[in-house]
Formats: C-alpha cells, sequence, structure tokens
C-alpha cells in the first residue's frame, strides 16, 4: 500500500522499510517522492535512475 502511494508510512521504520524494497523493486518514482522537498530540488529522478540502473541486486 505504501509504494502504490495509497498510505503514508505512519513510523520512521515504515518508511525506511518501504525506501528499501523501492530500492530493491528499482522503483525510482517511489524512491524521489520519499524525499524530502530540498533532496527533491537537488537530485532529479533521472540522476537516481542512473544510481539505480548499474545494479544488479540479483536479479537475472
Amino acid at each position: 500500500m505504501l509504494l502504490s502511494g495509497e498510505a503514508s508510512a505512519t513510523t520512521p521504520e515504515a518508511l525506511m522499510r518501504s525506501r528499501y524494497t523501492a530500492f530493491l523493486q528499482k522503483n525510482v518514482d517511489y524512491l524521489f517522492s520519499t524525499l524530502t522537498p530540498e533532496l527533491q530540488t537537488q537530485n532529479s529522478r533521472e540522476e537516481l535512475l542512473a544510481l539505480l540502473m548499474p545494479l544488479n541486486l540479483g536479479q537475472s
């Protein structure tokens, strides 16, 4: 529910767990949407995508 945007994290732990899951799934949209506004202006969605693309993360 968190990753689809239907709900918001109610605790810092829930947010970090959801971000970790999004990282493993290479869900750049969710990762970007959960950045602070200051970081969103300093980093683009494309920059996040470029960081995730080279990672294999056990997927074939």
